[in-house]
């Protein structure tokens, strides 16, 4: 699970010094802490509880508790389908952060770097030894959690990079399976590329990584970084699915968890939660780093209403028929209002897809 694998990477690997090429470095850090971390087969999933302290801005989630040592909890909004076609589960453009450029690229200083709310504008996203450039970023990029139960776990990535010719990026999708996949960068400046998984569950993520340029012998090309300037994961709906898209994340290590204000709910008052538990099982107490780590299945999913919320259902709804507006975005995220010759993200209702005009 990934709040606890980039957690123990980051102490895997604290106190190493910093290599000027990130990307394979790392690459092999994670390979070698999976050797370490084995989720084994899963217990019985919490029971969730109603939610309690509701306000108008958040509450408090509620579960009974379990022998488990802790918890992770995770807050939706649900988008309910009425029309079949390609839907945006999370789309993220990084137009938020201005600090930094290519020529000269700013540096956290963290290790490990958790995006906010100022930052982004969908939450949840970490960088391993991360980069801001103007608008996009760089380092070991791991997604948030996204909900890819639909179509049978198929789903489309389609990632903008800003790098250069023949530069290899790795994407590893983390769901019912771990599965890696490679593309090879065309053209020097902005690249579109698409990939295409099958392992899609309800806690999916991927980690996108930087590969560099694997002939390169002679380090002719170790100070040449690629960019994730934009992120877009689409899956085709039928009527009656329902997608799920995270607004916060919570970890507790009792039976509870306060989530009194949520920045990316973006004024929703209809929510939802559920929570997994975790416990680690050390195989030997002289070695820090010889342990299991068991998860439970996720706990049954729990709607709140946040104070305001209308009684009927009918208004939370976005009806994806063909009297909505259509708008226009770029892959930068900004909306144009005559769009031609390119390619764009073309909304309706609370239908997303990609067209090339």
């Amino acid at each position: 699970m990934k709040k606890i694998f980039t957690l123990t990477l980051a102490a895997l690997l604290a106190g190493v010094a910093a290599p000027s090429v990130l990307g394979a470095v790392h690459f092999d850090g994670k390979r070698a802490l999976k050797t370490r971390v084995k989720a084994k087969a899963a217990t019985g999933a919490p029971k969730v509880l109603p939610a309690t302290d509701i306000t108008a801005e958040g509450f408090t989630a509620n579960w009974e508790p379990t022998a488990d040592d802790g918890y992770a909890v995770f807050v939706y909004t649900k988008e309910k389908v009425d029309k079949a076609g390609e839907y945006a589960v999370l789309y993220e453009n990084f137009n938020l952060i201005s600090a930094g450029s290519q020529i000269e690229p700013e540096f956290p200083g963290d290790f490990l770097t958790e995006l906010n709310e100022w930052q982004t504008i969908t939450p949840d996203w970490s960088v391993i030894e991360c980069s801001y450039a103007g608008g996009k970023i760089g380092g070991v990029i791991l997604s948030p959690y996204m909900d890819l139960t639909n179509n049978g776990g198929h789903f489309t990535l389609t990632l903008g990079i800003v790098g250069y010719a023949d530069q290899v990026i790795e994407v590893e999708s983390n769901g019912s399976s771990e599965v890696t996949q490679t593309k090879t960068l065309t053209e020097p400046g902005y690249n579109e590329i698409s990939f295409e998984f099958d392992n899609g569950t309800h806690d999916t993520y991927v980690t996108i990584t930087d590969l560099g340029f694997p002939d390169d012998n002679e380090g002719l090309y170790v100070d040449k970084v690629a960019y994730l300037d934009d992120f877009l994961c689409t899956q085709r709906c039928n009527p009656g699915d329902e997608i799920l898209h995270l607004v916060a994340t919570g970890e507790s290590e009792t039976n509870s968890c306060s989530f009194a204000s949520m920045p990316y709910r973006y004024d929703a008052t209809r929510l939802y939660y559920d929570l997994y538990g975790t416990s680690f099982v050390y195989n030997d107490p002289d070695d820090p780093w010889d342990y299991d780590v068991n998860y439970t299945p996720f706990s049954d999913l729990q709607e709140v209403r946040l104070l305001g919320d209308p009684d009927d259902v009918a208004l939370d709804r976005i009806e994806a028929d063909d009297s909505a507006p259509v708008e226009f975005f770029n892959l930068q995220g900004v909306r144009v209002d005559n769009p031609a010759n390119g390619i764009f993200i073309r909304r309706q209702g609370n239908k997303a897809e990609k067209v090339n005009l």
